[in-house]
C-alpha cells in the first residue's frame, strides 16, 4: 500500500473494465519480513535471501529495502547483477557507435538490430563499464520519500547518445520544448496517468519533432563516466563553414547592434537599484 505501482495497475484497469479489484497484499497489510514467512510457509522458493524488493525488466532492475531503505548506508555489492563497480570495470575506455533513425536507435558499432536485442546489448556494454547506477530519493505518490536504487546500463547509454544527437540538428527552441515535455511525459507516466488524453498529445508532438534525429553518436566508457566523442547527421543545423575563426563571410562588426540592446531591461534595472 506504500508504492506507486498499485496506482498504476488500478488506473489502467479502470480503464479498460467494471472489474472489481482485490488487492491481497495491500488488505492483509503484512510487513516484508511477514510476507516472506508466508510465502516459506506456502513451500515456494525466494529467489534472495535477504529482503528487498527488485523488479527486473528489459530496460533496468529495481531494488529497494532492508538496508536501502536508510539513504545513510551505502548500497552492498551483492545487488547489482548488470554493472560492474567503477574499480572493476575495463581499465580501457571503450568506444561505441549508436546509430539513430527519426529518434529511435537502429544499430550498434554498425550492426543493425531489432530494438530488443539492441537494448540487450547496450546493457551488456555500459554494464562491463560500470555505467548504470542510479542511487536517488523518490516522491512517492503518497507522499513518503523513498531511497530507490536502479541499474539501468542500456537506458543510460541510448539516453546519453540520444541527447547527444539531439542538439545538432534541433533548433533551440525546440530543445527547450522537448526538455520541457520530458519532464511533464515522466511525471505522467510516473503518477499513473498513462490513460491522460495528454500523454497521447506529447506522443504526437513527440513524433514529429524526432523526424530529424538521425544519425551516428559515439560514446566513449570508461570507469563509471561516459561522454560523447563524435556526433553527425545528414539533418545538422551545425556549420563548419559558419562557426570556424577563419570565416569571412561574416562581418563580425554587425554583431555589436544586437549586442547593444541584449539585457536592455536587466541593465536599467539595475542602475535604478544601485
Amino acid at each position: 500500500g506504500k508504492g506507486n505501482d498499485q496506482f498504476r495497475f488500478e488506473a489502467i484497469i479502470r480503464s479498460m473494465s467494471d472489474f472489481k479489484i482485490i488487492a491481497p497484499i495491500r488488505e492483509m497489510n503484512l510487513t516484508r519480513t511477514e510476507e516472506v514467512a508466508y510465502v516459506k510457509e506456502h513451500g515456494l522458493d525466494l529467489a534472495y535471501d535477504k529482503i528487498y524488493s527488485i523488479d527486473e525488466n528489459l530496460w533496468g532492475r529495481a531494488i529497494e529495502g532492508d538496508v536501502l531503505e536508510d539513504p545513510a548506508n551505502e548500497p552492498p555489492e551483492d545487488i547489482y547483477e548488470w554493472t560492474k563497480s567503477a574499480d572493476d570495470a575495463k581499465d580501457t575506455p571503450t568506444k561505441v557507435t549508436i546509430e539513430f533513425e527519426e529518434g529511435v536507435p537502429i544499430a550498434i558499432d554498425g550492426e543493425m538490430m531489432g530494438l530488443v536485442d539492441l537494448i540487450t546489448k547496450a546493457n551488456e556494454i555500459a554494464g562491463e563499464n560500470g555505467v548504470g547506477r542510479v542511487d536517488i530519493i523518490e516522491n512517492r505518490m503518497i507522499g513518503l520519500k523513498s531511497r530507490e536504487i536502479y541499474e539501468v546500463p542500456g537506458a543510460k547509454l541510448l539516453i546519453a547518445a540520444h541527447r547527444a544527437l539531439e542538439p545538432l540538428v534541433l533548433t533551440v527552441d525546440e530543445l527547450r520544448f522537448a526538455e520541457y515535455m520530458s519532464t511533464l511525459y515522466a511525471d505522467l507516466v510516473y503518477e499513473a496517468l498513462w490513460q491522460e488524453p495528454l500523454r497521447e498529445d506529447i506522443d504526437q508532438a513527440i513524433d514529429h519533432m524526432q523526424r530529424r534525429v538521425s544519425g551516428k553518436v559515439v560514446m566513449k566508457l570508461f570507469k563509471g563516466s561516459m561522454q560523447a566523442v563524435s556526433r553527425e547527421s545528414p539533418f545538422s543545423l551545425h556549420s563548419v563553414e559558419q562557426i570556424t575563426f577563419e570565416d569571412k563571410e561574416t562581418d563580425q562588426r554587425e554583431v555589436e547592434g544586437m549586442i547593444k540592446y541584449h539585457g536592455l531591461q536587466a541593465a536599467n534595472y539595475q542602475k535604478l537599484n544601485r
